[in-house]
């Protein structure tokens, strides 16, 4: 009983990181367009396996955020967005070939 109780959960635990790969696939995709290539690396099953539900939900907001401000404000062509596991944290690097800050706005957060 507890080794299929914990093949249930197991089980569900990597359909929960598929199907959270594949959110984070399709929500980057919806805002690829004939001018906007977007591309991602390292969306993986292993790179969700630590992430709470609500760690998911909140990462699943920032992108879209980040996504809806490169559509607005970057004028970008190109956009990519990396996924890394480092010990026991997630780190996402955002790099888009848009116009990004004016210098003098640079210069003020200084």
């Amino acid at each position: 009983m507890y080794n299929q109780s914990r093949d249930i959960s197991y089980d569900q635990q990597q359909k929960n990181n598929q199907d959270f790969q594949q959110s984070v696939s399709e929500l980057l995709e919806s805002f690829a367009s004939d001018t906007i290539r977007v591309a991602s690396v390292g969306n993986s099953q292993e790179v969700w396996e630590k992430l709470t539900p609500v760690a998911r939900e909140e990462l699943s907001i920032i992108i879209e955020e980040l996504m809806t401000n490169m559509k607005k404000h970057s004028s970008a062509s190109n956009v990519v967005l990396k996924f890394m596991q480092k010990k026991n944290e997630l780190e996402v690097q955002y790099i888009d070939d848009g116009i990004g800050l004016p210098l003098e706005r640079l210069m003020a957060m200084d």
